[in-house]
Parts: structure tokens; C-alpha cells; sequence
């Protein structure tokens, strides 16, 4: 399901499966949707699933949405995030004592240098979001943890990226993933 697009009063299914089973909220990346967990959700059969989808353009206004619907959860959460969608579970957690654990792929938590250059170039919101000084980054890196977030680091030095960039997984650089203090860091040479 995904309740961002709903009313709570709709949602009332999904909050009676989640009070069944432990539940997962899956946060997608920019620019990619709620399919991308499809497999790791059939690995995990008894964690009832809540996709959260949202619109690149519309990252500044998600995380009042997720709080807003966390509200109604009756137990307190998990969360799996990719990308940019890691570093909104982390956001909300930082925000939330209904959020158990999160767990995270490739999270750029000092944000992307790149977007730094491109957002003078493109009035994408998307890259006002995710550079390095933007409120949101700022945020998640000045908060302390709350949460217990364990997160996955990639990096892989085939990308054509790695010539002019440090050791990256072919979009987020391996600083980035880990400049925030606290996670329990797994490196993966993958991308």
C-alpha cells in the first residue's frame, strides 16, 4: 500500500495488517519507485510491507507527510531506505520515537557534490535537496541518532566517475555515505 496518497481513514487496512505483523516502511531513491524492493520484500515474508512513494520534486515536502502518517501506525516501525531514501528514513527517525530501526543502501548523508554544481544549471528541486548545504542534509547530519541505523556502503572504482571523484558507487560517493556519525557501516564493493 501507500498511504501517502491516501487519507489515514482509508488506510485502516494497512494499519490493521501492520498491527499482525512487524512492518517495513520501503523508501525508494530519487528518480526510481517502490518495485526497486520487490525482491528484498519476498525475503522478508513476515514484515508486512508500506511502500512510501514521493515525487522528486516534492523531497522538502515528504517528511511532514511521513511524520503525519506515522502518527497512525500503530506500532513503532522499520524502515529500509535506498539512496535518498535512506536519508529520509534517517530524517524521520531523528524526528520520531515510533521508528524501531532503520537500515540503509547507499545513503548519500553529506549529500552529492555534483548536485552542488547542477543545481545552478537545472531548477530541478531534486538537487536543491541534496546538496551538501541544504536544509535537509544539514538537518540529518546536526541531529543525533535516536535510532539504531545500521547502513550499507557501496562503492566500486569501474564507473568512469572514479577518475575525477574519490571511490564511489557510480552516483554517491563513499564520503558522503559515511558522514554521518553513528550508523554501523557494512562496505560492499558493489554499485
Amino acid at each position: 500500500c501507500c498511504c501517502l496518497k491516501r487519507r489515514p481513514r482509508s488506510c485502516s487496512k494497512a494499519i490493521a495488517q501492520s498491527i499482525m505483523k512487524k512492518t517495513i516502511w520501503y523508501i525508494h531513491g530519487a528518480s526510481s519507485t517502490p518495485r526497486a524492493f520487490n525482491w528484498l520484500h519476498m525475503q522478508l515474508p513476515d514484515y508486512h510491507r508500506v511502500d512510501i512513494s514521493y515525487a522528486d520534486h516534492e523531497v522538502e515536502a515528504v517528511l511532514p507527510r511521513l511524520e503525519e502518517q506515522l502518527r497512525f501506525a500503530p506500532n513503532p516501525i522499520n524502515i529500509i531506505g535506498h539512496s535518498l531514501g535512506g536519508v529520509l528514513g534517517v530524517a524521520l527517525a531523528q524526528r520520531s520515537k515510533r521508528v524501531n530501526k532503520v537500515f540503509t543502501l547507499s545513503a548519500p548523508f553529506g549529500g552529492s557534490e555534483i548536485a552542488s554544481y547542477l543545481r545552478w544549471i537545472s531548477l530541478d528541486p531534486l538537487l536543491t535537496a541534496i546538496h551538501p548545504r541544504s536544509r535537509l542534509i544539514k538537518s540529518v547530519l546536526n541531529t543525533p541518532l535516536k535510532t539504531p541505523v545500521t547502513s550499507i556502503v557501496t562503492a566500486s572504482s569501474r564507473f568512469p566517475l572514479s577518475i575525477v571523484f574519490p571511490k564511489n558507487d557510480g552516483v554517491v560517493t563513499q564520503t558522503s555515505q559515511t558522514a554521518l556519525f553513528g550508523p554501523d557501516y557494512h562496505e560492499l564493493p558493489l554499485n
